[in-house]
């Protein structure tokens, strides 16, 4: 056997024992030879298909398909079944199978370098923009039974701090969205290890996706947000016995009929004291809803929802002209303009927690929590501003202050955005008038 063939067979045993890649400097100290004499047989390597690179980053990651390639192929053959039969058997389920990602992420170990576990860890070190600067750099570590995909553009919007990742050339987007729960899963796994590795709440959504004959060209968008931590106060837990079960609310099925932008604006119109109007399809659904609603805002927030069949809304349409209407993912009617995709971060994680949680009695009780405390704090910012002198209004906001204030009698950290979200309460629930200046400090 020649020196050449023998340094090869070095290089692909150093290569097989490292599933998660090794660097041209990783090799030359495993094989105990130079760099320049890798990278000479890594070419010869490249040229014969024995062995392929992957870009992570900065680095340039070398493989070894001898042993690995059919095992492979098998696992994901295997993988591709299951996502086309759970599709089938679990249909518009997604927020499911995000809430599996999620989890996966707390007991799967993604292979990361030594240098690339570093890279991550200055992650915590860096601002909102500039980690959204730096997503391309750490996307790629999250390439999981895929190594062709590839990022082919980043729109980014640093004054919302959210953007969108368009990734191409997947094997889970071939022809067919028969997989497409895989990027659900992978949107869980990477909102989960994110934001642990960035100590901030980072979502990640699936926006569309376009599936060709060649796997080149299909592609998904997701999009990601850096989100609003919702306060942790303490809030009497509600006994089990008096959570519904499913003879009197069928959580499930609320869940799949009822669109999750759906919940978030009647939970934000509720907020804001408005008349809601929800159009439904499917008169089984009517008693479900009617109780879903009552339990939610119990103890909190007057309600004012209606719920009409579609058919009958023509001829009672008139009846519902002061009303904000919903239907499906649609907004009918919005005459004071609240409902704003940028204004409801709060009410969007509010129904993230509510739909994340399968268990359908937790569920429940997550999300009439969550609007519990948002009651109980507004109520308390709502005292605190009616008992100001108008001295005490003419002066200048002090944001620290009130959220320190609300920090010392409830022992929990209020960030500006979630201020924000209370004073909104405060002027549109509780009619407290706020003065021009206080808002636009908050707003600032």
């Amino acid at each position: 056997m020649s020196k050449n063939i023998d340094y090869q067979q070095k290089i692909l045993e150093a290569l097989d024992e490292y599933a998660s890649g090794l660097t041209i400097t990783d090799i030359a100290n495993k094989v105990n030879i130079a760099r320049n004499t890798v990278y000479r047989y890594l070419g010869e390597l490249l040229g014969q298909g024995t062995v392929y690179t992957k870009k992570i980053g900065s680095y340039t990651l070398y493989y070894s398909k001898e042993k690995s390639l059919l095992y492979k192929d098998s696992v994901i053959s295997f993988f591709k079944g299951l996502l086309a039969n759970l599709k089938k058997i679990y249909p518009n389920q997604e927020h499911v199978f995000k809430a599996i990602g999620r989890n996966l992420a707390d007991s799967m170990e993604i292979p990361i370098l030594k240098e690339e576990r570093e890279f991550l860890k200055k992650l915590k070190d860096l601002d909102d923009v500039e980690i959204m600067e730096s997503i391309g750099k750490f996307l790629p570590f999250f390439n999981i039974l895929h190594d062709t995909i590839s990022i082919s553009k980043i729109d980014i919007k640093k004054k919302d701090k959210k953007g969108v990742v368009t990734f191409v050339n997947s094997d889970m987007l071939e022809h067919t969205d028969d997989y497409i729960y895989y990027f659900y899963l992978l949107a869980g796994l990477i909102e989960r290890k994110l934001s642990n590795y960035t100590g901030k709440e980072v979502i990640f959504e699936i926006l569309n996706y376009e599936t060709f004959d060649q796997k080149e060209i299909s592609n998904i968008k997701i999009a990601f947000d850096f989100q609003i931590l919702l306060p942790d106060i303490e809030i009497e837990g509600i006994p089990e016995r008096k959570i519904p079960d499913s003879k009197v609310i069928n959580v499930d099925l609320i869940k799949k009929s009822l669109e999750s932008i759906t919940l978030i604006n009647i939970i934000r119109s509720t907020f804001f004291k408005k008349k809601i109007l929800l159009i439904i399809s499917d008169v089984l659904i009517y008693k479900d809803l009617i109780n879903f609603f009552d339990f939610i805002f119990q103890d909190s927030f007057e309600k004012n929802i209606s719920i009409e069949l579609k058919s009958n809304f023509d001829e009672k349409k008139d009846k519902y002209t002061d009303f904000i209407v919903l239907e499906k993912n649609e907004i009918i009617s919005d005459k004071d303009k609240i409902l704003k995709e940028k204004e409801t971060k709060v009410e969007r994680k509010i129904v993230q927690k509510f739909l994340e949680e399968i268990e359908p009695k937790h569920s429940l009780a997550k999300l009439k929590i969550e609007i519990q405390k948002s009651f109980k704090l507004a109520t308390e910012l709502s005292k605190k501003i009616s008992g100001l002198s108008a001295e005490e209004r003419d002066r200048n906001l002090d944001a620290k202050k009130i959220i320190e204030d609300l920090t010392n009698i409830y022992n929990v950290k209020i960030s500006l955005s979630y201020l924000k979200f209370l004073v909104d309460i405060v002027e549109n629930y509780f009619e407290v008038k706020i003065p021009v200046l206080w808002k636009f400090f908050i707003v600032r």
